[in-house]
């Protein structure tokens, strides 16, 4: 093909990029506008004409959707050359430029986390990651390139055995069996890689799981950015050789969503505490080098300790402080919140819910439970966190009791979501309060009423 050929009714340019299923050139159609077309190399290989076809199909039926880049016109009669053209992007290194700070890092990858993320919940990969396929299109931050995607109407083409993907930002598996390999969790390794390129400002990625502890790679040494740890920590997550061991993509999305949108408790001018919670993070690649499951479950109750200091004891001081005739009791068992994570952990011993009361004074059997617990499912840190809070009164010993608060959260120890995570449950147990008190102020009247009838009925049997 040369500059000024004919396909369809788009002219020929100039040439933008060859991969290893086509090449793209820029070109202009009738009205004059420009665009991109990619035009098959081998149309005589049934495999790379079946996976053109197979792109195709994607982009015109569940590829049609914001954050991916779209079609606007095709060829599959093979009456010529196979193409098919779409609007001309910016490619994500050019629309980031040369230095661009880290948080525009961050948001891009983000929303195309989200993007991939709601693809991986329709059974839908792309297993071709890497910067190239990604670009900036109009004001969004999009995906392209789908000539690998996966999806449940596609037609299963790759030969057994054979890798498949971009080398160097490739998941170990897809170069052994790339035909029975989670292609979500390849993705994530991809885009771990990605992101990692994308923040250093480095061509390629180191080969392997991201090391933190090592300063040739780990990005608190390239970046004076808040982030840095936890994205170190992230990349590591997604980056381990075992699949199984990895997040979902919806679960990159939302950690990198939690950096972009910090709460107000998280985004507060750095004081002490937030500095060595910063000095904490950056220095835990080095402690990680000598690392044991003692140390880990220390990283644990740390968390743990937090989650009862930070959340759960100013809750109950804060209602304890409105019901100065109330009385106080904690730790108590409480069952509700670890109901709601019953689930066994096999990597915190010890306690793992925390529990309080406050009960009214005398007989009247009205009392307010707060409650909340942490569970660790596994050894990267992913965690349950419950919070409740319950009023109860007894009612002549038939039991009664509202739920004011029952929120289930799922996080990651040491991530910046955890943060996220406790300042929800900062926010959950504060606005609970006035209607913790009307409860508690209904429940306390219909117990006084009811106090005040059996005292009468009694009176009227003495007096018969």
């Amino acid at each position: 093909m040369n500059p000024g050929d004919k396909l369809g009714q788009w002219h020929l340019i100039e040439t933008l990029g060859r991969g290893g299923n086509g090449e793209v050139w820029r070109c202009t159609g009738r009205d004059g506008a420009e665009a991109a077309i990619k035009v098959l190399l081998n149309q005589r290989s049934p495999e790379r004409l079946g996976r053109f076809r197979n792109e195709i199909s994607f982009l015109l039926g569940p590829g049609q959707r914001p954050g991916v880049v779209p079609i606007l016109d095709h060829d599959l009669s093979g009456r010529g050359k196979v193409w098919y053209v779409m609007p001309l992007a910016v490619p994500i290194r050019t629309a980031l430029g040369a230095d661009a700070v880290p948080e525009r890092v961050v948001h891009a990858v983000a929303v195309i986390a989200e993007t991939l993320a709601g693809l991986a919940a329709e059974g839908i990969s792309h297993r071709d990651l890497k910067p190239d396929n990604l670009l900036y299109l109009g004001d969004a931050w999009s995906v392209g390139d789908f000539g690998l995607v996966k999806y449940p109407a596609g037609q299963a083409l790759t030969e057994h055995g054979r890798k498949l993907g971009p080398t160097d930002f490739m998941a170990p598996e897809m170069r052994e069996s790339p035909d029975t390999a989670d292609p979500e969790l390849a993705d994530v390794y991809s885009i771990a890689k990605t992101l990692w390129v994308l923040l250093a400002g480095a061509n390629l990625p180191f080969p392997g799981r991201h090391r933190p502890d090592d300063d040739i790679c780990r990005l608190t040494a390239r970046h004076d950015y808040r982030w840095a740890p936890h994205l170190d920590l992230l990349i590591e997550r997604c980056t381990v050789d075992v699949p199984g061991e990895r997040p979902r993509m919806r679960e990159v999305a939302d950690e990198l969503d939690a950096m972009l949108k910090p709460t107000a408790q998280v985004a507060t001018a750095e004081d002490l505490e937030d500095l060595e919670r910063r000095i904490a993070a950056m220095t835990e690649w080095h402690r990680r080098r000598d690392e044991d499951r003692d140390a880990f479950n220390n990283r644990i109750a740390q968390a743990w300790r937090r989650l009862v200091e930070e959340v759960a004891q100013p809750a109950l001081d804060e209602l304890a402080r409105h019901l100065p005739n109330f009385n106080t009791r904690h730790p108590v068992q409480v069952a509700m919140p670890r109901a709601l994570v019953s689930r066994p952990s096999s990597y915190l011993c010890g306690s793992e819910a925390w529990g309080a009361m406050v009960f009214a004074p005398g007989d009247t059997g009205v009392r307010v439970d707060l409650g909340i617990a942490l569970r660790v499912s596994d050894d990267s840190g992913r965690s349950t966190v419950a919070a409740v809070v319950e009023v109860h009164r007894h009612n002549q010993g038939r039991g009664w009791s509202v739920a004011i608060v029952e929120q289930v959260v799922e996080s990651t120890v040491g991530s910046a979501h955890f943060e996220a995570t406790v300042a929800e449950l900062q926010i959950a147990y504060a606005s609970c309060l006035p209607v913790v008190l009307k409860e508690l102020a209904n429940a306390l009247d219909v117990e006084l009423r009811l106090a005040a009838k059996i005292a009468g009925s009694s009176e009227t049997l003495s007096a018969s």
